[in-house]
């Protein structure tokens, strides 16, 4: 039985690019534009040669390198919120009593 090994590629890319956004968020921006811009390009000019399934695997990778740094983006908010909590947290544990219900106020809540 012979592995089909297609999506490699693209789990590669994305993959790379989370790591490089997370261990390098200044980077993220350009990783995202840059992407989306070749992805682009690889497009327009893959209908123009005759090999257009290796021009739609390139897209498809750096369409999805993009996606992951366009990811790690959207989280710069929280992130910087997140490290300005200074190490403190809170971890709570209970037991469910009963089942929610809509408040007055529009949220759901629970006894507990």
């Amino acid at each position: 039985m012979r592995r089909d090994l297609r999506l490699l590629p693209v789990a590669g890319a994305t993959w790379g690019a989370a790591l490089l956004g997370v261990f390098a968020p200044e980077a993220a921006p350009w990783v995202a534009g840059g992407g989306v811009l070749a992805a682009v390009i690889a497009v327009v000019f893959g209908s123009v040669r005759s090999s257009a399934s290796g021009s739609g695997l390139s897209a498809v990778v750096l369409s999805a390198a993009a996606a992951a740094s366009l990811a790690v983006c959207v989280a710069f908010p929280a992130r910087d919120a997140a490290g300005a909590w200074d190490g403190r947290f809170i971890e709570v544990t209970c037991e469910i009593t009963s089942s929610a219900s809509v408040g007055r106020d529009g949220r759901l809540w629970v006894e507990a």
